[in-house]
This record gives C-alpha cells, structure tokens and sequence, in this order.
C-alpha cells in the first residue's frame, strides 16, 4: 500500500480495533472487514496484517468458516515474518494464537505463539498485549490439561508482571485464574469457594458489578458456568 491517504486511514482503524473489540462487536467487524478489503483492493501495510489475523478470528467464530479464517490468520502472519510488515507483530501473534489457532490447530502451538507475543510486545513496549500475552497462557495450560502445580507458578509469573504494570483488567482476570487453580489443588477451606486469609471473594465481586469497564473480567471471574462450558468445549469433553 503506498496512497498516503489509505495507508493513514489503516492506522485510524488499527487503533480503532481494540476500543471496538471492548465496545461494539458489530462496529468491530466491521471495522475489521474495511481493514481487509482495503489491504486487497490497495496493497498491504504493517496494519494489514493485524487485520488478517483478526479476520481469521472472525469467519471462524462468527461465520464458522474455520478453515478460511486460518488461511487469512496465516496470510497476516506470513506478511510479518516473510514480508518484513512486523510494526504489530505482537498483536499478530496473540491475535492468530487466540482466535485462530485455538480452533483449528493443536494448543501447544497457540503456546508457542504466546510466547513469541510476549517477548515481541516487551520488545516493542507494547505492555498491553503484554499482558494479554500472559492471561492467554495461563488460559491455554488450563485448557491443556497440564499439572496444576506448572500452571500456578505460570499463573503466579504472569500475575506478577501485570501488576508491576498496574493493569487492573488483567491483575483481575489473573487473580481470577490463580484462585481457581488454587481452588482445584484443593488448597482452599471451601472447594466452591476462592475466599482465603488474603482474599476477599465478595470484595473483588462487588467492584466487578459496579465497573462497566471490567466486563470482561467479570464473565471470566464470576460466570463459573459459561466458563465451565467454555473449558468443556476447549477440551472436548460432555
């Protein structure tokens, strides 16, 4: 892409893409399919990429054309390994890993993907996708059925590092994730329970209902039965 219009419009809406996903699915979508259509029509640019991965995520999950959502997510992640267009390649790697791979490939290389989104966005000082980078891990060994004890010093790890950063959403979503674990090691007093001498489960509860911008944490902390049924679908099992 090389129109000096189009390419600045690219920008807009790669920026668009995240307060979108946060507010308006439809207007995400569509902000998603202008992406798209514009990198075909006109070339592509570094935001091209991110918009093929989430592409992907989209005709998967959404039109529940899998297979052609992984083609798009593998053509943005070709674009930024093979054709240098890597300004996003954090967001890339996350993107594909969680709303690609997880559908259609085996976890362990959503796994590696991960990975390389941490260290990609800790390069680029992309701390938000960062931080994603380490609650989607933790997502993925628990979906994987891996020993509970790895998946806590991960949980602890990732735990840690966001709340240097003092990201709320995510110290939430993981404070979340690590009482659960506990909860099925069986090192909590109540087994449907995440209280503990330094957690206050109704506390964190009564600040999610009363943060509309903690929605997502809420579903994730409060909503054991979607939760459950997503985990069940995960792996497969009832």
């Amino acid at each position: 892409m090389t129109d000096p219009d189009r390419r600045a419009t690219m920008d807009v809406l790669t920026v668009l893409t995240s307060p979108a996903l946060f507010t308006e699915l439809n207007l995400f979508r569509l902000v998603v399919g202008r992406m798209a259509a514009l990198s075909l029509e006109h070339g592509n640019s570094d935001g091209s990429c991110l918009a093929y991965a989430w592409l992907g995520g989209v005709l998967g999950m959404y039109f529940g054309d899998y297979q052609a959502g992984f083609r798009f997510g593998r053509l943005g992640l070709d674009l930024v390994e093979k054709r240098g267009l890597d300004r996003f390649r954090a967001r890339v790697y996350l993107v594909f890993a969680v709303h690609v791979v997880n559908w259609t490939q085996n976890l362990s290389m959503s796994r590696g993907l991960l990975r390389r989104a941490f260290e990609a966005a800790q390069e680029a000082g992309d701390l938000s996708y960062a931080a994603y980078s380490c609650v989607d891990l933790v997502t993925n060994f628990l979906a994987s059925g891996d020993p509970l004890d790895e998946v806590e010093r991960e949980a602890e790890n990732g735990l840690e590092f966001v709340r240097k950063m003092s990201f709320g959403l995510i110290s939430d979503c993981m404070t979340g994730q690590l009482r659960l674990i506990r909860m099925l090691r069986g090192l909590r007093p109540v087994f449907t329970s995440f209280d503990g001498a330094e957690f206050d489960e109704g506390r964190l509860e009564q600040r999610l209902e009363s943060k509309p911008q903690l929605a997502i944490c809420r579903v994730l902390v409060l909503d054991p039965q979607a939760a459950s049924v997503r985990l069940r679908r995960r792996l497969r099992v009832g």
